[in-house]
């Protein structure tokens, strides 16, 4: 397993996702406002997308992506993405 200050390198975009939304409840995000593979459009969905809960109004959108990507091009592929928005 490829670590680098603790993170492991190889998690796959799911496996990261998981632990995401592990997070946002630990954190006191209601599990019911945490929604995946949210649609933005009919080709686009945010990996992650925090709604509130009683206006299903989003407040959060988080993209994961796999450990494949370099720091070099992540920027601006992650731009790029959330142009398509």
């Amino acid at each position: 397993m490829l670590k680098v200050k603790g993170i492991d390198l190889m998690r796959t975009e799911r496996e990261t996702e998981s632990l995401v939304v592990e997070k946002l409840i630990s954190c006191g995000y209601p599990k019911e406002s945490i929604i995946t593979e949210y649609p933005i459009s009919r080709t686009c969905r945010a990996d992650i997308v925090v709604v509130d809960v009683k206006t299903q109004i989003p407040v959060m959108l988080i993209e994961v992506k796999a450990s494949r990507y370099t720091d070099s091009n992540i920027e601006s592929m992650m731009y790029e993405q959330l142009k398509r928005y």
